[in-house]
């Protein structure tokens, strides 16, 4: 992350190894480096596979739970 004053604004520069260079400009630091911040970890979570991961909705885990667990708790 790399934040310097250009032609009046603000620039933000992020670079990871291996992956593209990404810079954008900001009329105030604060929104650069919170934008710096958050690129940053979306890029790292992506390598990582973090921001992959799909969660189930609930109404599948309920229907899961009702065809699966309370048929067993009826029989008893």
């Amino acid at each position: 992350m790399y934040i310097r004053k250009h032609y009046g604004k603000w620039q933000c520069l992020v670079r990871i190894k291996n992956h593209p260079a990404i810079s954008k400009c900001f009329t105030s630091r604060t929104d650069a480096k919170r934008w710096s911040i958050a690129t940053e970890n979306k890029i790292r979570r992506e390598e990582a596979g973090i921001a992959k991961i799909k969660f189930p909705l609930f109404r599948d885990v309920a229907s899961r739970y009702i065809n699966e667990v309370s048929s067993y708790k009826s029989l008893k």
